[in-house]
């Protein structure tokens, strides 16, 4: 059931840095690089 008033959004960031650093972590975690953008959407 949808309570109005309960949730909250961040505001738009127009320059984001985390792209970036997450890629560089999942990396060094060994991800494979075609996984990488599937992962992206999920975060």
């Amino acid at each position: 059931m949808h309570r109005p008033g309960t949730g909250a959004v961040a505001p738009m960031n127009p320059e984001p840095k985390w792209p970036a650093e997450y890629v560089a972590a999942l990396q060094e975690a060994g991800a494979q690089e075609k996984t990488i953008p599937i992962c992206l959407p999920w975060v």
